[in-house]
């Protein structure tokens, strides 16, 4: 077998892995995540963090933003935290995205040594105390006299770090914004280079936000969800290549959206979106999506006749709250299965009220040993049908 071949081969068996994950998607109609989160002016540039647990954004008059955070906790979002002086200014502060809750990298136009477009990248380590550094400069050479804006920074091995950002009319670009990549290696910044086409055109791109699969080590294989001339798309790359973005449907694109932001299990994207039923001139919203197997469950009779499933967070690390609703009095069963078919835990049996019910899931089997990191399958059983959900428990 030559070597194209053999290439051939392997590019089929990383599709195989990589793309069924994502055919058949049936995008929901996006939900406002409600006042708690979004007020009367402008909430922009959310970032999930990979435990689901945590939502940074910007919040406020566009000519000063401050960035905030929400914990999810109890089964709802809490009251804004605002990051303090460390991070805000009296300037606009906006695209947060947090590394591992020990940095964090944001967009700011506060002053700067730089020409041009006003905003620059900044950064915040988080210091023993828990309290954000004071914020510094990325400098040279990632900022210049282009304008750098929307970063996502993520780690690519132990000494590197990969940042994808947005950059105006940068020496070497397609045109207009385009998207960047620059690494950190051993502390050294190395020279960004463009992604090129077909992710970068002669528009507006901005925006990464990436997906790594669970299914291929590192990041080989990666799918980056961007905006291009203010449309929702996402790009594959697959050993090194890009392939032809596709655009996302129009559930989502309809009514404006930036910055998409999607959990670890590429199952919810937040947004921001100035689309009719908002709080205020843009706020955030979140779409979620099921399989062609979810949809085709949801049209169940167990579905449509008043069972509901959900967990949250999800994905988790230690524990996930896992809430279903009767709408009659029914014997069920609440179990958690492996990718095996191997039931791993039972977490409820016998009868329930009509109602809202809550089960904690803390990662432990029916034998009181924590489970292996990894995709799990929680399944809701009742006379009617059964409903189920995938569950992602990170190392």
């Amino acid at each position: 077998m030559n070597r194209s071949s053999y290439n051939q081969i392997v590019l089929l068996l990383i599709f195989s892995l990589f793309v069924p994950l994502f055919l058949f998607a049936d995008w929901h109609t996006p939900i406002n995540m409600g006042p708690v989160i979004n007020g009367s002016q402008v909430d922009f540039s959310p970032f999930i963090t990979m435990d689901g647990s945590h939502l940074y954004f910007a919040k406020g008059p566009v000519e000063n933003m401050d960035i905030y955070v929400s914990e999810y906790r109890n089964g709802q979002w809490q009251p804004l935290v605002n990051l303090g002086s460390n991070i805000n200014s009296s300037y606009s502060d906006q695209d947060p995205t947090v590394i591992g809750d020990s940095m964090i990298i944001f967009s700011s136009n506060r002053p700067s040594p730089f020409q041009g477009y006003p905003f620059h990248l900044w950064f915040s380590p988080k210091e023993t105390s828990g309290v954000w550094g004071p914020a510094q400069l990325i400098g040279a050479p990632v900022d210049g006299d282009y304008g750098e804006a929307t970063p996502w920074m993520v780690w690519e091995g132990s000494d590197t770090l990969l940042l994808l950002f947005a950059s105006l009319d940068r020496p070497g670009g397609q045109g207009d914004w385009d998207i960047w990549q620059a690494r950190k290696i051993s502390g050294v910044w190395q020279t960004p280079t463009n992604l090129g086409r077909p992710v970068n055109s002669g528009g507006l791109e901005s925006s990464p936000n990436v997906w790594v699969s669970t299914f291929m080590p590192g990041l080989d294989s990666i799918r980056m969800y961007y905006v291009s001339s203010f449309g929702a798309y996402y790009a594959d790359r697959i050993r090194g290549l890009w392939y032809p973005p596709v655009r996302l449907p129009d559930v989502i694109n309809n009514g404006g959206m930036d910055r998409p932001s999607i959990t670890f299990d590429n199952h919810t994207l937040y947004f921001t979106s100035d689309r009719y039923g908002g709080y205020g001139e843009r706020d955030l919203w979140y779409s979620t999506y099921s399989s062609e197997v979810e949809s085709k469950e949801k049209k169940s009779p167990a579905f449509s006749s008043g069972l509901r499933l959900t967990a949250l967070p999800n994905p988790f690390r230690v524990r996930s709250d896992i809430m279903f609703s009767l709408d009659r009095e029914e014997a069920v069963d609440l179990d958690i299965y492996g990718l095996d078919g191997r039931r791993v835990r039972s977490l409820l049996q016998g009868g329930c009220s009509p109602g809202e019910h809550q089960v904690t899931w803390d990662g432990l089997d029916d034998k009181g040993s924590s489970v292996g990191s990894g995709l799990y399958f929680l399944r809701l059983r009742a006379r009617r049908g059964s409903l189920t959900n995938r569950l992602l428990k990170l190392k």
